[in-house]
């Protein structure tokens, strides 16, 4: 595991940017928030502002950043290629797509519900696809496991595309659905806070303990399995918790690309290489990556708010590009 000192320093990050988050924003600033809440007296809107849709905003960010950066540093060490993240290999469109579905089909009723486990069955089915396709007897070139995940995000993409021009004329219902194409944190409450906690703890713990088999496995397979990995039950047990957590992301935020990428490379730019501390870490710098970009889309073109995916698109977009650009150089 992570030294205990980058660990505090990654927890001193986060807790700075979540506060930090629930003061600022387009409607009422930090000094005028500060004031407010030091003054021992705060107005029930001053209240209303933080407690109740700032701070649990900034929460469910913290929770789906964690989420897709330990997700990303697992899947990257399953597959053996540094591009991978739940939304490049298509994972999380298939878990939006399934979203989409079911309030295209049901409408918003009892959403908190049926929406994770729509988006975790998506997520499932395409990292089951994926999983098959990593079989040495099915592909040699984990390229092109990179070329089938663009393949399927699109596939997703284009039948997202078709269940909104479906909706158009329902103006509330092709709303909700193209948030999920954008990626959005807003109206986040306390409910969804309680909903996330507890199976995003469970999923990064879990796949904190494939760090082990996943070191091995970065010798290629003969040599874990002659250390006594079980390669199969590794994979099970990676793509698993991936998908849960890639399809709560998705539940909660719809669909937020690259944070999952960003924060592995991130991570080992300082010199991580151990699994357990790349998916420990991923997943504290992909939570402070989300907070400060979710802040940012609120702040930054006042008083209108961008999707947050826009703004993680914006930032790993070119990051992608030139990683995509330096592993074909250095393989040509």
């Amino acid at each position: 595991m992570m030294p205990a000192g980058r660990l505090l320093s990654w927890l001193a990050g986060l807790s700075t940017l979540v506060l930090l988050a629930a003061l600022v924003g387009p409607v009422l600033g930090p000094v005028e928030t500060v004031r407010e809440l030091l003054m021992g007296s705060p107005n029930s809107l001053v209240r209303s502002i933080v407690v109740d849709m700032r701070l649990p905003r900034a929460l469910v960010a913290a929770l789906i950043g964690g989420a897709l950066g330990a997700s990303g540093a697992a899947l990257q060490g399953l597959f053996r290629n540094p591009l991978a993240d739940p939304a490049i290999l298509g994972v999380s469109p298939t878990a939006a797509f399934f979203c989409q579905l079911v309030l295209f089909l049901f409408g918003a009723a009892s959403a908190l519900f049926t929406l994770p486990l729509a988006a975790c069955f998506g997520a499932l089915l395409s990292t089951a696809l994926l999983t098959f396709l990593l079989r040495p007897r099915s592909f040699s070139n984990r390229d092109l496991l990179l070329l089938a995940g663009i393949a399927l995000g699109q596939v997703m993409g284009a039948a997202s595309a078709l269940l909104l021009s479906l909706s158009v004329s329902d103006h509330s219902r092709a709303q909700r659905l193209l948030l999920w194409i954008l990626g959005n944190l807003d109206g986040k409450t306390w409910a969804q806070v309680a909903l996330g906690l507890l199976p995003v703890t469970v999923g990064v713990v879990s796949l904190l303990r494939t760090g082990p088999a996943l070191d091995a496995l970065t010798f290629g397979s003969a040599t874990a399995t002659s250390l006594g990995v079980d390669i199969r039950r590794t994979e099970r047990a990676v793509a698993l918790w991936a998908s849960v957590l890639s399809g709560l992301t998705v539940a909660l935020g719809g669909i937020i690309g690259f944070v999952g990428l960003l924060a592995p490379h991130f991570v080992r730019s300082f010199g991580s290489s151990r699994h357990q501390r790349v998916i420990a870490e991923s997943a504290l710098c992909g939570a402070c990556l989300l907070v400060g970009a979710d802040a940012l889309a609120r702040c930054v073109l006042a008083p209108v708010e961008l999707p947050v995916g826009v703004i993680t698109g914006t930032l790993g977009a070119p990051v992608f590009a030139f990683l995509l650009w330096r592993r074909f150089r250095g393989a040509s």
